[in-house]
C-alpha cells in the first residue's frame, strides 16, 4: 500500500474504503457506554451510527464528479472538522452536555441525546457534501441538492 501510494496509483475506491474504516472502525468497537445508559440502547447506537456513517460517506463520495474523486479523502478530512463544528457542536454536543450536567445519572437522559445523535448526524453529512462540492469547484444543480 505503502509504495502504491507513493506512485499515486491506488484506486479512489480502495481510498475511500480505507479511510471509512479509519473513520469507522472506532465506533463499530464502542463497548464503553457512560454507566447511566441503557445497554440496549448502546448497542443500537453503535450499529445504527455505523449505519449512517458508511451511508453518508457513500453519498458524500458517489456525490463528488469522478475526475475529483481522487481528492475526496483530503477534501473530506480537512472539511469533517470545521463541519463539526458549525454542526455537531451546537446540535448535539452542547445540549448533551447540558442535559448531562442537568440531570445526572439519569437514564432517560439517553433517551433523548442519542436519537438527538441519529438526527444530526445525516445533516453533518449534508453540510459535509455541501462543502465538498465546493471545495472541488463543483456548482450544486437543484437535483443535486435534493439527491
Amino acid at each position: 500500500m505503502a509504495q502504491a501510494l507513493n506512485r499515486g496509483v491506488v484506486p479512489d475506491r480502495e481510498r475511500l474504503t480505507c479511510f471509512m474504516a479509519w473513520v469507522i472502525g472506532p465506533l463499530a468497537f464502542e463497548t464503553a457506554p457512560h454507566d447511566s445508559m441503557p445497554e440496549d440502547l448502546n448497542a443500537m447506537n453503535v450499529v445504527l451510527g455505523t449505519v449512517l456513517s458508511v451511508v453518508g460517506f457513500l453519498w458524500c463520495f458517489r456525490s463528488c464528479p469522478p475526475d475529483k474523486r481522487h481528492a475526496f479523502v483530503d477534501h473530506c478530512i480537512c472539511l469533517s472538522i470545521p463541519v463539526a463544528f458549525s454542526v455537531v457542536l451546537p446540535f448535539y454536543c452542547l445540549p448533551a452536555v447540558v442535559l448531562l450536567l442537568a440531570l445526572p445519572d439519569n437514564p432517560l437522559v439517553w433517551k433523548i441525546i442519542v436519537p438527538l445523535g441519529w438526527l444530526v448526524t445525516p445533516v453533518f453529512f449534508w453540510r459535509l457534501r455541501h462543502f465538498l462540492f465546493q471545495s472541488m469547484g463543483h456548482e450544486i444543480t437543484k437535483a443535486e441538492q435534493v439527491a
